[in-house]
């Protein structure tokens, strides 16, 4: 039943960016690798003195790249010359590395010295998913309870035959008889017949969490299973009464809800005639680049024709978003601008605006509307009209999964644009995962999107944060009118 073919090609897309982008495991030291940077760089302009080279494959013109720059500098481009040579050749994506946006070079250098590490370490295409099959009979359930839940997520997969019990074992799955889910309730069992496949992941019902965790696994199991299978998907409403996963699949694709059984925690399946296919991955969650996100577009772009050429979208122009997380269940999760602050940053991108001749509608996001939370298909729409998002990191910028990525045309310039504020060295803010500079360039990295960052400056609390209104401006006028000569 499983396109095997389509395997085979995720891997090969593996293989090629494991020869071609990836950095971490070959590198043996920044300097190393800056000093081939210059070396290369020092070259090409050698060879363009006498031939008239066109160097434009780099991605940038040699005079972005002045043989003055720091060795930093010169290793970062390198790295974007090594993630663009691939996928940039036939326009289909722009994968580069993001830009930060600081005057202080010692943070420039930190910078650009750590964020390869990070995406060898979180981003970059590994190996797959390992694909299991288990046949007639198995069992599915996934464990937890709604409020705290299971971190990590778990699940098991399992088959009763002669007595004994054969269980998925691996990251995020459990013998179901194991004493951890001792307490969890088993008794509670929905008996189906049919293919089907079984997933979980972490804090399904979180919005966020299931835009970058669960949407583009579920895209690559739909691309490699056949249309007549069906999946197992976690249901829990919020304090809302919103079946959020519902929603955010029904906004992709409303004819996949059709194909889809929705449990509750502790629900026990038993598929009695057919096959239980699960993936058994290195983590959890699972991020892989470009292996996810690409059929991720596809059926983003299946589901939705293009938006710029629509006449009757809302905003002729298309719009510019700054997400605030000013609101009442932002204010739980902290990372909240400070009011009188972002009134500042708000008029200065407005300012920003003017200067670059943007005809955008500039829309402050919160994700509520009268009080309620904004519908995920109005999310959706509002984002896949915007050219550039900005705002501090949190789940409303995670829509920039929406964005129409048909603006970037035959070439990349005009990617949609994303300005986000992330931990830096001198915050209280750290991420949980690695402290800073953590955003969503990371769990996005196979989409066409221009990533900034700016850094939150140093009286930033993990409840209110603040940002340097110089590198705003920076950021700003780099991201609308050219790389800015301090950078």
């Amino acid at each position: 039943g499983i396109n095997m073919a389509n395997v085979k090609r995720h891997n090969y897309l593996f293989e090629q960016t494991l020869t071609e982008g990836r950095m971490g495991h070959q590198r043996k030291n920044a300097s190393l690798y800056s000093t081939i940077a210059i070396v290369l760089i020092v070259s090409l302009a050698i060879l363009s003195t006498f031939k008239n080279m066109d160097l434009s494959f780099l991605g940038t013109t040699l005079s972005d790249h002045p043989i003055s720059r720091s060795l930093y500098d010169a290793s970062n481009t390198l790295s974007n010359f090594q993630f663009l040579s691939k996928d940039n050749m036939d326009n289909e994506v722009c994968i580069t590395f993001p830009k930060i946006h600081d005057k202080r070079e010692d943070v420039e250098r930190d910078y650009y010295d750590r964020i390869p590490r990070l995406i060898n370490q979180m981003a970059l295409d590994r190996k797959m998913p390992e694909i299991k099959v288990l046949k007639k009979g198995a069992y599915f359930a996934i464990w937890g309870q709604s409020r705290p839940q299971l971190v990590p997520p778990l699940a098991s997969a399992w088959a009763e035959r002669k007595g004994k019990t054969f269980f998925i074992d691996g990251p995020g799955w459990a013998n179901p008889k194991d004493e951890i889910l001792a307490d969890y309730p088993k008794d509670i069992t929905t008996e189906v017949e049919g293919n089907f496949v079984g997933f979980s992941s972490s804090f399904p019902i979180n919005y966020g969490h299931l835009i970058h965790d669960h949407l583009p696994v579920v895209a690559w199991l739909i691309s490699i299973v056949p249309p007549t299978t069906r999946f197992i998907l976690h249901y829990d409403p919020d304090e809302f009464g919103n079946a959020v996963a519902q929603q955010v699949y029904g906004a992709v694709d409303p004819s996949f809800l059709n194909r889809v059984l929705w449990v509750k925690y502790n629900e026990v399946v038993h598929v009695k005639n057919g096959e239980l296919t699960v993936i058994i991955p290195d983590k959890v969650p699972t991020y892989m680049g470009t292996s996810f996100m690409k059929p991720l577009r596809k059926w983003l772009t299946t589901n939705h024709p293009d938006y710029v050429n629509n006449p009757n979208r809302d905003h002729s122009n298309g719009i510019i978003i700054y997400y605030t997380r000013a609101n009442a269940a932002n204010g739980l999760h902290g990372r909240v601008v400070e009011e009188n602050h972002e009134r500042q940053i708000i008029n200065h991108i407005r300012l920003a605006m003017a200067r670059h001749g943007r005809k955008e509608h500039l829309h402050i996001f919160n994700g509520y509307h009268n009080g309620k939370p904004v519908s995920i298909d109005e999310q959706l729409h509002l984002f896949r009209s915007a050219t550039a998002a900005i705002g501090p990191h949190g789940s409303g910028l995670a829509n920039m999964i929406w964005f129409d990525f048909k603006r970037a045309g035959s070439s990349c310039d005009e990617r949609p644009k994303l300005l986000e504020f992330v931990a830096g060295l001198d915050s209280q803010i750290q991420h949980p995962v690695d402290g800073q500079y953590l955003g969503y360039n990371f769990l996005f990295r196979g989409l066409p999107i221009d990533y900034h960052n700016i850094l939150y400056a140093s009286q930033s609390t993990p409840t209110t944060t603040y940002i340097h209104l110089e590198a705003l401006d920076l950021a700003l006028d780099d991201m609308w009118g050219g790389r800015s000569e301090e950078i």
